[in-house]
């Protein structure tokens, strides 16, 4: 990076998953799970592996950070009915700081490319759905050319 803001807010993003993986197996030791017995998608990772830095920033980005914002509001939703402070609490937590992953990660992507934004995810999704074919999770038989945003944020997960 030439850019320190850049680099600060990546470090600050990094810290800041790492503090979700801990409150999450926290949460799910309260709940009685070992939280490394439970199934874990790791296909997002699998196919960030081999791209270029920038694509795979937009994939964590564009796809991930985004995808969680659009389902983490079910979660608190359904935390409050139920009464559940811990769960609502941890939720609303994650929401705020992923909020922040998603203005500051534009920012960041701007400082990796020159690329505009829906040319660097059109190439993101295509990366994606080729990762996917070598995967065999599809085929190169099916009638998708590119797997579509929606389909990539749930098959990330972050």
């Amino acid at each position: 990076f030439m850019d320190f803001q850049a680099e600060y807010d990546l470090a600050r993003i990094t810290w800041d998953e790492t503090r979700h993986t801990e409150m999450g197996h926290r949460v799910l030791q309260i709940m009685g799970y070992d939280p490394f017995e439970l199934p874990n998608r790791l296909t997002g990772s699998t196919c960030r592996g081999p791209m270029e830095p920038a694509y795979a920033m937009a994939e964590i980005n564009l796809f991930g950070e985004v995808g969680v914002l659009k389902t983490i509001g079910g979660f608190i939703k359904d935390a409050q009915e139920r009464n559940d402070r811990v769960l609502y609490h941890v939720a609303d937590f994650i929401r705020s700081d992923e909020r922040t992953h998603v203005r500051k990660g534009q920012d960041i992507i701007r400082v990796m490319t020159d690329m505009g934004m829906q040319d660097l995810e059109l190439r993101t999704r295509e990366l994606f759905t080729e990762c996917l074919v070598s995967l065999g999770a599809i085929t190169k038989d099916m009638d998708v050319f590119t797997v579509s945003r929606e389909d990539l944020e749930e098959l990330i997960g972050e």
